[in-house]
């Protein structure tokens, strides 16, 4: 019997962390940017730079649940259930091969 896992470099949970991680790193250098403008004057409010930190995070948010449901997706149809799947057509092999073993065996004797 065969145990099929999800692959790492295959959209999985790792990839999502190091995607997620990418876009904060990110994030986090334009609102420094945005930070050092207001402190320079060059920005025109708070508020404008409140709206697209929060602007950001939902949209950050949205691509990365979309990126998780994707995943989601493709692992069902590849059949893998909770990051494994059995691959049943070499079950059946190996049970078929088992038991003409046995036959043999029992025709033996």
């Amino acid at each position: 019997m065969t145990l099929i896992c999800a692959e790492q470099d295959d959209g999985g949970a790792a990839a999502i962390v190091a995607d997620a991680l990418d876009r904060f790193e990110r994030a986090s250098r334009a609102l420094d940017d945005m930070i050092r403008k207001l402190e320079d004057g060059e920005c025109g409010e708070a508020a404008e730079a409140r709206k697209i930190v929060a602007a950001l995070d939902a949209a950050s948010d949205t691509a990365l649940k979309a990126r998780m449901r994707l995943d989601e997706r493709n692992r069902q149809r590849a059949g893998i259930a909770h990051d494994f799947a059995i691959d049943f057509d070499a079950a059946r092999s190996e049970i078929g091969r088992r038991l003409a073993c046995l036959q043999r065996a029992g025709g033996a004797g």
